[in-house]
């Protein structure tokens, strides 16, 4: 895990968390959701340490999909997608029309109006993928964490996902931090790179690559080039 991190997360910007495995990505996205303490310091959201926070108010405020699928065999796309509201509901778990209006927004951004009534179970990955996403963004949190939201799906899924995220983050003024290993994707797209390797943490633009020398080191191999010109790997 990395130590002396001073990190710093703008409104409407997308992020792309990169490292190889065993680097600490998912356990720096869940320091930063408040579901792991860190070792020292603090981790501020709207200028109040996360902390300080009660449990519904950081749900209200921090949106997290992990890699595990849900446990949700007997629930439709749209009763899945709802379920990001529950932090906002009252104590019986009604939804309001403010509720519904942000659920279906959330079912519309995903592009998944067709898929609404349809069990969670005969969704394909990158379906699936995108119904967590919607959830996510019912829950309507300023920031959000996606720990490998790509992994298994195909490249024409992972585009839309990577499009559908950039769009998201712009539009609706997200502020959103991927942990991934779609390197090219991530450079074509994002913001801002972090660059995790052998407890360091990078932060640089995408078109500052050809200066940092940990991507050459995180990427690079005897097999394997990263062409800076082109943003694209190719085997040696």
């Amino acid at each position: 895990m990395c130590q002396d991190l001073n990190l710093q997360l703008n409104v409407g910007t997308l992020t792309a968390l990169l490292g190889a495995n065993g680097m600490g990505k998912s356990s720096l996205l869940r320091v930063m959701a408040g579901l792991q303490k860190p070792l020292s310091g603090e981790i501020w959201l709207a200028s109040q340490p996360l902390g300080s926070y009660a449990l519904i108010e950081k749900a209200k405020l921090i949106s997290i999909v992990n890699t595990e699928k849900p446990q949700a065999n007997r629930l439709t796309v749209a009763e899945l997608v709802a379920l990001g509201r529950y932090p906002h509901t009252n104590w019986a778990g009604q939804h309001t029309a403010q509720d519904q209006k942000q659920i279906e927004q959330a079912i519309a951004l995903m592009q998944l109006q067709d898929l609404s009534h349809r069990l969670v179970t005969t969704l394909s990955d990158g379906q699936l993928q995108k119904t967590l996403l919607a959830r996510a963004l019912a829950q309507d949190g300023q920031l959000i964490l996606l720990d490998e939201p790509t992994a298994h799906l195909d490249l024409p899924n992972k585009a839309q996902i990577w499009k559908l995220l950039q769009q998201i983050a712009q539009k609706e003024q997200k502020t959103i931090v991927v942990a991934t290993h779609d390197v090219e994707f991530a450079v074509d797209v994002t913001n801002s790179l972090w660059l995790l390797h052998n407890g360091k943490l990078e932060v640089c633009k995408p078109t500052e690559i050809k200066q940092s020398e940990l991507f050459q080191q995180i990427f690079g191999s005897q097999y394997l080039r990263f062409d800076d010109q082109t943003n694209k790997f190719f085997l040696v």
